[in-house]
This record gives C-alpha cells, structure tokens and sequence, in this order.
C-alpha cells in the first residue's frame, strides 16, 4: 500500500488536541495534516497554507503557532506527522523486503522442482538405454511340423511384459528431445514386432 493514499488517525489523541477548536478550525487543521502527509511539507508561505486549510490566514497562523515548529529556514514542520510518516514508510520498506524474499524463495524453489523433474527423466533414461529390435528379436527358425516348439517365439512373448513397461515408463518423458523421439520410436516398433510374431503364434 502506498504511503500517500491513507494516513493513521488516532481519535483519542487528536480530540484531546483539538477540543477547544471550532468547526473551521478543526476541518483546516485536518486539511493541513492530510496535506503534509502527501507531500511531506507543508512549506513556509503562510498565506498559502491558510488556502490549503480553507480558512483565513489569521487562522492559519494561530494553528501553526499551535501544532507546528518553525525551522531556521522558515518551513512549518509536525513532529506528529513526521514520526508516523517515518513508521510507515519503515513498515512499507519491510513488506517490499518480505514480498522479495518471498518471491526469491518460490523461485528457487520452481527451479529445484524443474532440476529434479530434468535429472529424473535423465536418470530414466540412463536406466533405460534405447534398444535395437535385434536386442529382443531373433528370427523365427522354421518349425518342423504342426504345432512344434518355437523357442525364438517364447523368447518374444517373454519379453512382452518388459516392453509394455517400458513403453509406461517413457511416456511422461519429453518426447520432442531427439535422443527420447528415438528412443520411444524404437520401444514402439519393437512392441509392434512382438505383437506380429506374438498374435500369429
């Protein structure tokens, strides 16, 4: 929040202040606080500030006199304000340093969510070298008769299983790295092939 749009108002202290003011002169008084808490000065030109405070300059005056100090230099000053004005922008500096920190934390902590999310898939694929179809397929040697025995054709259907997980296990794997595109092309051909001897076993 910025620190010129609002300004802290303690009534108890400010009606213990001001009780023996008029209506005109409380509505000017507070028109000469809201103003020095936007600009931070209310300067030294008193005709001036009775315009901010929409009253004559007599009166003006006699406020200045009242609750303000003048410097060397001429300028009104309110100590009120102007440690309120010091506390808030503290606390503004500090919530601009926490959002910071905040912000730097939940980077960090997206970046380590992304590294982790790389290295697994990384790690998957080192476990998982890409195949050649000749690693699992051997071709089928000629059966000999009606319903012989056709080892190259068991060798196949027992890989079935470890082919489909890996085909499970590829899946949530980026696939338009190239070295993954590849990898994914062969483990589908090779479930295919499998399926072809497998089905006209």
């Amino acid at each position: 929040m910025k620190v010129d749009i609002w300004m802290p108002l303690y009534v108890n202290d400010y009606l213990s202040d001001t009780l023996h003011l008029t209506a005109e002169e409380n509505g000017a008084y507070i028109l000469m606080m809201l103003h020095y808490w936007k600009k931070g000065s209310i300067g030294s030109d008193v005709e001036r500030i009775a315009k901010i405070g929409r009253v004559a300059t007599s009166i003006a005056q006699a406020l200045l006199d009242e609750f303000f100090e003048q410097c060397s230099d001429g300028t009104w000053i309110h100590h009120r304000v102007d440690r309120e004005l010091k506390i808030a922008s503290e606390n503004k500096d500090k919530r601009r340093e926490k959002a910071k920190k905040a912000a730097k934390a939940r980077w960090n902590s997206e970046n380590d969510a992304t590294s982790n999310t790389t290295s697994n898939h990384q790690a998957m694929l080192e476990q998982c070298p890409s195949p050649s179809p000749s690693q699992y397929y051997k071709e089928p040697s000629p059966k000999k008769g009606s319903g012989s025995y056709d080892p190259s054709l068991m060798i196949l259907y027992k890989k079935r299983d470890e082919v489909q997980q890996l085909l499970k296990a590829i899946e949530p794997i980026d696939g338009t790295r190239k070295d993954v595109f590849h990898f994914k092309k062969d483990i589908e051909r090779l479930n295919a092939l499998i399926d072809g001897h497998t089905n006209g076993k």
